[in-house]
């Protein structure tokens, strides 16, 4: 856990910038302004109260047990029940750690707007077990649909009353010992707050701005791999040159020929370049990364609106003194934006295993069959039972990229939910492919290295590839000795590769472009 760095300041909400420096251990904190929000929206729902209308949430069953009317003396035991009832678990995998911080935070942000009704003492709560960290054990994949995050939000919530699991400074108890470890005592849940914490997307808003992260390190991971292959197949950076890429003016295909660039500064390739005209899969990098780029940015833009959104239903209208039932809480916005980024990634991991295979292919990349020279021909027999690994990984991909949002409409509590976002498994399957993507990324890097090495330009790259080329060979020692490929892929740290390939431009401006992307890489 961090630094002494300041807490981060909530106020109007998080930036995905904030939302990752809290996963990683920083501590939050509310503006004056927050607080009054949260005040004035549970103001409104003690009026409620008193006027003993039914309204959906406070005093009625949920779903298709609205009819339900909850009587006074039972709210209390009827909130508690909420929580229990949906912290249903159909997996063993628990979040990460760092996952479950970014998920307490996103739903603080979210309670913070004053669209829910809880009182202060749960946020103070929540906020409290961010700071002390005390981190919920909540399970991966659960049963969401993307209407709500039920099942994830309700494993924090059983903390919250002393009941669950939680890790507190690597030591895993029930939640009230936990909470008593950290100096805090459970709450006693009122009326309208165990709907407030169950009913949002935070786990996958959450852990989907930590994907944002990810993917776009992954991104400039495949810039890096895409320059190291130019120089291993000699290729001709005329796609690089400033007037093609200003001839088509998106910001990101802009924005990656630029980091190109940077990355092939000196090269001997702006003046010579071995052929007229290279494959497409070197030839349209800037244009393939660049539509990544800017299909991230969408994303990212769309995640960022959901973390500070008022998501409730129903919703406190602290304004008009009133509470409205509504569907803000759904989530095509997130299954959308986590389709497109899977679709995007795929685009780039389908070009990067092409230029993998083109630098094994003689006719294509003039040096050896499968880079092998006459002194090590085993070294040829590995690369090419390694791109048929490569091709087993990309045609897995395949499956992890067709849209959630295709998905089937369910019929679930009576017809009452009677349509899903699936964003929840949009997420999950993102997560897999950026598993698959570091596999192809460490392989392209294995045989541009080699290629670079047969090629005869070991000294003649810019100051960044040199640091990469030889990071990536002092790790590929084992695969001469027993071919192990797994530890090699495992190896290559993608926060260690970037940090690497910086120059003293990247250091100062980062290469994304949108301000909701910036905000992820932190």
């Amino acid at each position: 856990m961090t630094p002494s760095r300041p807490p981060i300041a909530l106020d109007q909400g998080l930036s995905l910038r904030e939302l990752v420096r809290v996963s990683k251990g920083a501590k939050l904190e509310l503006s004056r302004a927050a607080w009054q929000r949260v005040r004035d929206a549970r103001g409104v729902i003690e009026r409620v109260l008193e006027s003993r209308v039914p309204t959906y949430g406070l005093n009625t069953g949920l779903g298709s047990l609205k009819k339900y009317v909850i009587s006074e003396s039972q709210i209390a035991d009827f909130n508690a029940d909420i929580v229990m009832a949906h912290a249903v678990s159909v997996s063993a995998r628990p979040l990460e750690q760092n996952e479950v911080r970014a998920v307490m935070a996103a739903r603080v942000s979210g309670l913070a707007q004053g669209g829910s009704g809880v009182r202060t003492e749960m946020v103070e709560l929540l906020v409290a077990m961010l700071n002390a960290g005390v981190h919920p054990v909540v399970h991966s994949e659960n049963a969401s649909m993307g209407e709500s995050d039920l099942a994830q939000m309700a494993q924090i919530g059983l903390v919250l009353i002393g009941k669950g699991r939680a890790v507190v400074w690597g030591e895993e108890l029930s939640g009230k010992e936990a909470l008593e470890r950290a100096g805090l005592e459970p709450l006693q849940l009122k009326a309208k707050e165990g709907l407030g914490l169950i009913s949002s997307n935070a786990c996958t808003i959450g852990v989907g701005g930590l994907a944002m992260r990810d993917a776009t390190q992954l991104l400039d991971a495949f810039d890096i791999a895409a320059a190291m292959s130019f120089e291993g197949f000699a290729a001709n950076l005329g796609t690089l040159d400033p007037a093609v890429l200003a001839a088509r003016p998106f910001q990101g295909q802009q924005r990656r020929g630029a980091h190109l660039r940077e990355l092939l500064s000196g090269s001997a390739l702006w003046a010579a370049p071995r052929s007229l005209q290279d494959p497409l899969s070197f030839r349209c990098v800037p244009q393939v990364h660049g539509a990544c780029c800017d299909a991230l940015a969408y994303a990212a833009g769309q995640i960022e609106m959901m973390l500070n959104a008022r998501t409730d239903s129903p919703l406190v209208v602290a304004q008009d003194d009133s509470i409205i039932a509504n569907g803000n809480f759904e989530s095509t916005p997130l299954a959308l934006a986590f389709d497109t980024i899977r679709l995007a990634l795929h685009r780039v991991m389908v070009m990067s295993s092409q230029r993998s295979n083109k630098l094994l292919w003689s006719d294509f990349s003039g040096l050896p069959t499968a880079l092998a020279d006459q002194h090590n021909a085993r070294r040829g027999m590995t690369f090419n039972t390694i791109s048929r690994a490569l091709a087993t990984i990309v045609a897995k991909a395949y499956s992890y990229c067709l849209p959630s949002s295709l998905s089937y409409t369910p019929q679930v509590t009576e017809g009452s939910d009677d349509y899903a976002s699936m964003a929840p498994l949009s997420l999950e399957h993102l997560r897999k492919l950026m598993r698959l993507m570091r596999s192809a990324l460490a392989i392209e890097l294995l045989y541009a290295c080699h290629a670079i090495e047969l090629r005869g330009v070991v000294g003649a790259l810019s100051p960044a590839l040199e640091r990469v080329r030889a990071w990536v060979m002092d790790k590929a020692v084992t695969l001469e000795d027993n071919a192990v490929l797994s530890e090699f892929m495992a190896s290559i740290d993608l926060e260690e590769l970037l940090e690497l390939s910086r120059t003293p431009i990247s250091a100062e401006a980062d290469v994304v472009n949108s301000s909701a992307l910036e905000g992820v890489v932190a």
